[in-house]
């Protein structure tokens, strides 16, 4: 709000202005979450001309509102997004370090009006910044708070109220807008508490070209960067064209080319690649955009003194021919030279040589709405992109760096892959990581086992499974091993064994993850001896060289028994009651559900064991079934009990060929038809005391009680 002119008639002081208390009814998972939304905290006034307040200047809301204090509202330390608490190095940045203040930057002079519940700040300018993800996921992915740091005040800021309805309920969804109140001429550091969105866009609200501000704004991901001003895209300060095409300076001092906020125009911007920061300028109500480019980043780490123009010009030729690109598709965008340096010898440090291979960024925001084609003659599109992807990481991991590229010196490579489209489960996967950096690639040299697979029996799964660790030229482990993408797979294969039936079973061809191959369902479908498990590289192709063997190994048969799988819930003297059979597996204790797995029939049979001696009861019906090998289950549905009691029984399983011949026993509690409508309706604990000599009774025997009812 802007006032002028104002002419104020019996008003006290206490009376001009009043900032209400955010709802704390309104944080809850349906509308502003889990902390205060910043209607009624990001709120700006204007006094242009003094004639408000007695003195031009701004009003603004206590947006550090219960920090550290009512828990109810969400606000306080904790809440400061961890990556802004980390130097660049790893180690952690105390509090007391970071900021001196809390909520909407302001100066040391401004006013604490606890009647206004606001703060007066008497010739200071302050803004209203919009900051927008244009991204799909802009409504469903959370990428606050949003945290501010600018003149040694730190401000967090949640967004906005859902106020969607679906099918008559709040449909969980919130844009993600942020509303920040800024002051003017001040740099702030901005931090996402996720990974950043891939489309940014920034404006301030009602202003004029002389109101400015800088965003220094963090980015864990490890990406080039295009800047728009009114749609128009804005060099880095430190691009230059020669030899038609576009070169970046390396900063000689570590703000040269950051944007001056009393002069340069809006959309100014410097990427700052040790800190990964970019710095852009935002100058006026024109809208700033930044679109992170849908590029593959490489960086080469060479011993010092090696890189030249002529070194960079053959590299970028045998890149493009190795990928069978345009050259045009490869711009170097970083080097960091040892020759231009000039420190002492005791202070060299590698060449690096950072490029990204591409299309050129789109000149115009219109034009860029394609993730990765931007309409030109001879672009990539997103699959072709992938391939490169695929071929360039697959291709470094198998032979190296320096053979790959035809250099003359060793070389370490990094290389990250290009940008999922927004609102895909690949980007979720992604923004869900605390950290996304480029990652170096080694060459795999050869395989070994975290876990040898252990056999147990014919068709039972291996325990433990087989897990296969990747291993570089030291013989150390891999953590990641070619393309992202498309990962390389390893396949099992069954080797050897006197059983000629025999074969392997389960998901014999598994990724490789994190640099291992992980297995979780192998099994041998038959016994025999002398068997042995091969594991070879099958994707890429033409990797066979990359294999792993165990040593021989027996499986014996499997051991089976019979077990009631079902029976019938009441099972009442006189009446058909049922009874169905399984094969179980009796060490994994787990059905056996392919019966036939070696051509057998089976059949089962059941009969009366030893009865009580106050049962005189007796078993009629079919007491010999045949095993279904559709069901894996015999089933006996004509059974009958003459007289209530205990009956024990034994069951018994046969196989044809003569190979298998188990039996197991089972009680049965019947019951008469007179117990059937029998209700329990209260439970006591009995105690009973018998009068007979434990030693004499022996500690061996069995006692029955049998009771009338």
């Amino acid at each position: 709000m802007k006032l002028s002119k104002m002419t104020l008639i019996n008003v006290d002081d206490e009376s001009r202005v009043y900032f209400h208390l955010p709802n704390l009814g309104k944080i809850n998972p349906s509308d502003c979450v889990d902390m205060d939304c910043d209607g009624l905290k990001q709120t700006l006034i204007k006094d242009l001309d003094g004639t408000f307040t007695g003195r031009p200047g701004t009003i603004i809301g206590r947006s550090a509102l219960a920090w550290n204090g009512d828990r109810r509202r969400g606000l306080g330390d904790y809440r400061i997004p961890k990556v802004m608490l980390t130097e660049y190095d790893g180690t952690r940045i105390e509090l007391r370090n970071l900021f001196t203040g809390k909520g909407i930057s302001r100066q040391q002079s401004c006013r604490n009006d606890t009647v206004w519940n606001a703060y007066y700040c008497a010739g200071m300018d302050h803004a209203m910044l919009m900051i927008e993800s244009m991204d799909k996921d802009t409504e469903t992915r959370r990428v606050g708070p949003v945290a501010m740091l600018g003149n040694g005040y730190i401000d967090l800021i949640n967004g906005p109220q859902d106020h969607g309805w679906c099918a008559g309920y709040t449909c969980q969804k919130r844009l993600s807008t942020f509303p920040v109140v800024v002051a003017i001429g001040v740099e702030y550091q901005m931090y996402f508490s996720s990974t950043n969105p891939q489309h940014l866009r920034f404006f301030l609200l009602n202003s004029n070209p002389s109101q400015a501000i800088i965003i220094v704004l963090y980015y864990k991901v490890s990406n080039t960067l295009s800047v728009y001003h009114n749609g128009d895209k804005v060099q880095p300060k430190n691009a230059h064209y020669a030899d038609g095409t576009i070169k970046y300076h390396t900063p000689s001092t570590p703000r040269q080319y950051v944007p001056l906020i009393d002069t340069d125009p809006s959309g100014s911007n410097f990427y700052d690649w040790d800190k990964q920061q970019l710095y852009v300028l935002i100058r006026g109500s024109d809208p700033v955009e930044i679109k992170m480019d849908k590029l593959i980043l490489v960086s080469l780490t060479l011993p010092p003194m090696t890189v030249n123009q002529f070194f960079l010009e053959n590299l970028i030729g045998n890149v493009a021919a190795l990928l069978n690109i345009n050259k045009d598709k490869i711009k170097v965008v970083r080097v960091v030279s040892e020759a231009s340096k000039r420190r002492k010898k005791r202070e060299t440090q590698p060449d690096i040589i950072t490029f990204a291979i591409g299309n050129e960024p789109a000149a115009s925001i219109s034009n860029s709405t394609n993730a990765t084609n931007n309409g030109e003659e001879g672009d990539l599109s997103p699959s072709e992109l992938d391939t490169v992807y695929n071929t360039l990481t697959n291709d470094l991991a198998t032979e190296g760096a320096t053979s790959l590229f035809n250099l003359s010196v060793e070389a370490t490579v990094a290389v990250s892959s290009p940008l999922p489209e927004p609102g895909t489960d690949d980007w979720t996967a992604q923004s869900n990581d605390t950290e996304r950096t480029m990652v170096v690639v080694s060459t795999v040299n050869s395989m070994s086992f975290l876990t040898t697979p252990g056999p147990l029996h014919e068709g039972a799964r291996f325990i433990p499974q087989p897990r296969i660790q990747m291993l570089d030229q030291n013989g150390e482990a891999m953590a990641v091993v070619g393309s992202v993408i498309s990962p390389w797979r390893v396949t099992a294969t069954l080797e050897g064994g006197d059983n000629p039936n025999a074969t392997l079973m389960g998901t014999v061809s598994v990724p490789v993850v994190n640099g291992i191959a992980d297995y979780t369902d192998l099994s041998v479908s038959h016994f025999g001896d002398n068997f042995a498990l091969r594991f070879t590289v099958t994707y890429p192709q033409n990797l066979t060289r990359f294999t792993l063997v165990t040593t021989n190994f027996t499986l014996p048969r499997r051991p089976v028994v019979p077990l009631i799988h079902e029976q019938s819930d009441r099972t009442v003297s006189g009446r058909l009651s049922s009874i169905n059979v399984k094969l179980v597996d009796n060490v994994t204790k787990l059905d056996i559900n392919d019966i036939d797995w070696r051509g057998h029939t089976w059949n089962a049979t059941i009969e009366l064991g030893s009865i009580s001696p106050y049962n005189n009861g007796t078993l009629t019906g079919s007491q010999e079934v045949t095993f279904d090998p559709a069901t894996g289950m015999a089933v006996f549905n004509n059974l009958n009990f003459t007289h209530r009691g205990s009956y024990f029984l034994i069951v018994r399983i046969k196989s044809d060929p003569a190979e298998y011949e188990e039996q197991t026993p089972v009680s049965f509690r019947v019951i008469s038809p007179d117990q059937e409508n029998i209700i329990p309706q209260v439970s006591k604990l009995m105690r009973m005391k018998f009068d007979v000599d434990f030693k004499t009774c022996g500690r061996r025997k069995r006692h029955e009680i049998h009771s009338t009812y």
